[in-house]
């Protein structure tokens, strides 16, 4: 009933003090309330199953500060079954009221539930995230190897930029996580590096897909993603960027995925913000800069997908084709095709689109 991150906070600066060690909140009926927390070098945070641990209401919470922040640590950790609660409605509220163009659309809620900033070999597992008032869980800045396994992640579909796991950095592991959220589900890219990365085994429901982008200035290479399965997500593969955040995004691989009940399949553009280019046949070349976005080396393996809207979206840009994509083994049941816009090496093996009920070429518009 009152305010625990003193409590809490003392614990954790005594553990990293004594040169690490595990802060525990055990299981009990009432929650641990709380506003920011910092963790530290050496300290697993441990909420026990049956403990919840609950950021402070809306009006209550002290600005805009990460709910729990780890900055250049090294081996920390949150574990231990239990649940992370943000009580986040209040504020999705009070965005939904604001004005338009408003600041404080941006500034008024915290920033995230969870941020490892430049931390190492730290890990989040086995807790339950619902209901922050923004992003639940951020790893970026310099971060590597970092792994995130056996979480669940649960928000209302309707609340405003949740999004799941948000994260730059090197090798980084995701597994066995659920994850269903009112934003991407995972978005990687933003502005740093980001190479060596492996989601497997992971089930996302209702968000926005297993994203790249839509800023991938800083680059983004060697991703796996293997054995998810998509139910009820907007997206299931999602790479996005435009012409003014792009980088080069190469290596990824995308094999043994099912899909049930998603908007788009497949979904590769560099035209994010715009629903669809107006003309393609009429469109030229822009100058490329640093900013401009490069999918490159891009297989798409043993995919399932039914009750399917789109198929497909393939976009990339005059100046900046996809190169070198490959779509194997894919079998996709949707009421709209799939289409391919410069593509510049594209190969297809064994490729069955049905729509309607009958099968339908990939339409190639443009495409090398």
């Amino acid at each position: 009933k009152r305010d625990n991150a003193k409590a809490i906070q003392s614990a954790i600066n005594a553990a990293a003090e004594a040169g690490g060690g595990r802060v525990i909140l055990p299981s009990a009926k009432e929650p641990y309330l709380s506003g920011p927390l910092k963790l530290r070098s050496h300290v697993h945070l441990v909420i026990e199953n049956g403990a919840l641990l609950q950021m402070l209401p809306y009006g209550e919470y002290p600005g805009t500060e990460d709910f729990i922040n780890a900055t250049e640590a090294e081996d920390v950790s949150i574990s231990g079954g239990g649940k992370i609660d943000g009580q986040g409605r209040p504020w999705w509220e009070a965005y939904d009221a604001t004005p338009r163009g408003d600041k404080l659309r941006k500034t008024m809620r915290p920033k995230r539930m969870i941020v490892f900033d430049s931390c190492t070999k730290s890990e989040i597992c086995d807790v339950t995230l619902t209901n922050p008032p923004n992003v639940h869980i951020a790893i970026h800045g310099k971060s590597s190897h970092i792994i995130i396994a056996g979480i669940c992640i649960d928000s209302p579909e309707k609340s405003h930029n949740t999004d799941g796991i948000d994260m730059c950095g090197r090798n980084i592991v995701i597994k066995d996580c659920a994850i269903s959220c009112g934003d991407d589900n995972i978005a990687i890219g933003g502005g740093s590096a980001t190479e060596d990365v492996r989601v497997s085994g992971c089930k996302f429901g209702f968000g926005h897909g297993m994203s790249i982008g839509s800023h991938t200035v800083g680059g983004v290479k060697n991703l796996v993603v293997e054995k998810c399965v998509f139910d009820g997500t907007h997206t299931g593969i999602r790479l996005k960027s435009e012409r003014d955040r792009g980088g080069v995004v190469e290596n990824l691989i995308y094999r043994d995925l099912v899909m049930n009940n998603v908007a788009n399949a497949i979904h590769i553009s560099s035209y994010y913000g715009e629903k669809e280019p107006k003309h393609f046949d009429s469109e030229k070349k822009e100058a490329v800069t640093d900013t401009t976005p490069y999918w490159k080396n891009i297989i798409v393996q043993n995919i399932t997908a039914k009750n399917v809207k789109v198929a497909g979206i393939l976009w990339g840009l005059p100046e900046a084709p996809i190169e070198n994509l490959t779509l194997d083994h894919i079998s996709i049941e949707a009421e709209k095709g799939m289409q391919a816009v410069h593509i510049k090496e594209f190969k297809t093996d064994t490729v069955k689109i049905t729509v309607g009920g009958k099968e339908k070429a990939i339409t190639r518009h443009d495409t090398e």
